[in-house]
């Protein structure tokens, strides 16, 4: 559904928090089933809108029994700190793991220019982690 992907894109740039973020995850994974990539980059989500909305991105999104994975979640220049990014990272394995035998496909998540900070709390640069099929 390429309005899914481009309704998706739009949201770069938005300054959408972590209390509109359910509603854009909502309609990803419903009116968007097909869509590929989510750009949610250059926006103020934080480590909460990572905790408990944008997981839901990084899982199997399909009903009925399909296999349906987002590939893309962009969320450079954000908020979101370790919590959130370790929690996502999770999630996006132990989902893909799970449905080992569908064939994983690769998810490219962006979380660069955020608030990962090292353990003597200086900001890490993260580049685009992609994480491949196991």
């Amino acid at each position: 559904m390429q309005y899914a992907i481009m309704h998706a894109r739009c949201r770069a740039g938005n300054q959408i928090t972590g209390a509109g973020i359910g509603d854009v995850v909502q309609f990803a994974r419903t009116q968007g089933c097909d869509a590929t990539l989510v750009d949610l980059s250059k926006n103020l989500l934080d480590d909460d809108a990572a905790l408990n909305e944008l997981t839901r991105l990084v899982k199997n999104y399909g009903t009925f029994g399909s296999q349906n994975f987002l590939r893309e979640l962009l969320l450079s220049s954000n908020k979101i700190g370790k919590a959130g990014a370790t929690k996502l990272i999770q999630y996006a394995h132990w989902e893909r793991d799970r449905h080992a035998e569908a064939g994983r496909p690769t998810l490219k998540l962006d979380l660069s220019d955020n608030c990962v900070t090292d353990p003597e709390g200086k900001p890490l640069p993260l580049p685009p982690l992609a994480l491949p099929p196991l």
